[in-house]
């Protein structure tokens, strides 16, 4: 296997493996709001001094910061709702991406959705109507505000996407540098909305955010890296085994499972967002 490939299912193994750490966190006294703020500033730090205290003109271009603010409230969202709420449900949610990302192309980009994103889109209907079946209602509705600020992420990550496509080939560093930033904001602002009685945190606690955050942007560069020497179509796929990771880790590690229901809804969802992703080869050219 080469490097590029390698590091997308390590980069996917990493977003699948990434609740454990908050969890851990929160049974050592620092709340979900806390461990975030510590977290994004550490990598806010490091992409800071990354890209030499430079951020990209968003006074130029507003869609900058909402790339960013996307990117933040998906990165936050999921890690938040991962700590909370049952894992593989909110790895999921965050692969109902198509469900907004289908509209959001069309609107935005005037990408029209065609058979492949008609096909996309009616499955991951279908599998978050499964997923988010409430038997006691008897209809489909998050079960929890976590499952709420799940969905909420891959709504973001929609945009995300959509916006990424639509603006400008920038400077990498100074975007990540602007991510990390806003990350750091929005988990500062719950943190203060929360009104908790901060406390000094031990050693052990600051140091598991402190590595975090480090490896978060590692991460987030590492993906970057693989990206950019895969095909489309094969990136997607790697990027896809977070589906499996998450499953193999919430069982081992929290002893999760998923329903007949929600596995076929989990299914539905996975064909939707590998089919989304995926580019038909160019025919080649003719003299």
């Amino acid at each position: 296997m080469n490097r590029p490939a390698l590091t997308l299912i390590c980069t996917a193994m990493f977003w699948a493996a990434i609740w454990w750490p908050f969890r851990w966190l929160l049974e050592h006294g620092l709340s979900t709001p806390l461990a975030n703020t510590l977290a994004f500033g550490f990598g806010a730090v490091i992409a800071l001094a990354w890209s030499r205290g430079r951020l990209p003109g968003f006074m130029r271009d507003p869609r900058l910061l909402v790339l960013a603010l996307a990117s933040a409230i998906c990165n936050l969202g999921y890690n938040a709702a991962a700590t909370h709420a049952p894992v593989m449900k909110v790895v999921l949610l965050l692969y109902t991406a198509p469900l907004w990302t289908v509209p959001l192309a069309w609107w935005l980009l005037r990408e029209r959705p065609g058979l492949r994103g008609s096909v996309a889109l009616a499955l991951c209907v279908g599998g978050a109507l499964l997923m988010l079946w409430h038997p006691a209602l008897g209809y489909p509705w998050p079960a929890s505000g976590w499952e709420w600020i799940g969905l909420a992420a891959g709504a973001s990550f929609a945009v995300y996407n959509v916006l990424i496509r639509a603006l400008p080939h920038g400077d990498e560093k100074e975007r990540v540098a602007l991510i990390f930033i806003v990350e750091f904001v929005l988990a500062g602002a719950w943190l203060l909305a929360d009104g908790e009685t901060l406390a000094a945190p031990g050693a052990a606690p600051l140091g598991m955010t402190a590595f975090v955050g480090i490896a978060m942007w590692g991460i987030i560069i590492a993906m970057q890296w693989g990206l950019q020497r895969l095909p489309a179509n094969l990136a997607a796929v790697l990027m896809s085994t977070e589906l499996v990771f998450a499953a193999l880790f919430s069982w081992w590690w929290a002893g999760e499972t998923l329903s007949a229901r929600e596995l076929t809804g989990a299914l539905l969802v996975a064909s939707a967002a590998l089919i989304s992703a995926w580019q038909p080869a160019e025919a080649p050219a003719t003299a």
